[in-house]
């Protein structure tokens, strides 16, 4: 009785705090992109090319795609700043290592 009743409770709870997309809207850009990441005032997203190469920014308004840096690994870990006006990501070295990565603002 203990596992049914506990098993009951999981089901409910799941079903509680699922998230349910009812209005969506598909947005069509050229090109492959992976990892957006929206910004807080909701103008902009930020993308990863393929394989995590290059960071992109995505103007929701006129669907335009800015690439700010084509840096193999650039797509990995970038963050908006509270305010959404600027954004951080990390560029390594061409010849370098991941840990030599230094982290650039865009604003």
């Amino acid at each position: 009785m203990k596992k049914i009743t506990i098993f009951a409770a999981l089901l409910l709870s799941i079903s509680a705090f699922s998230q349910k997309l009812t209005d969506y809207e598909r947005i069509e850009v050229d090109g492959e992109f992976t990892n957006p990441l929206f910004s807080p005032t909701g103008e902009y997203v930020l993308l990863s090319g393929e394989h995590l190469q290059g960071v992109y920014l995505l103007e929701l308004k006129s669907r335009e795609v800015k690439q700010i840096s084509k840096a193999p690994g650039s797509g990995y870990a970038y963050t908006w700043d509270s305010t959404g006006n600027s954004f951080y990501f990390k560029e390594k070295p061409e010849k370098g290592y991941f840990s030599e990565s230094k982290v650039y603002n865009y604003t």
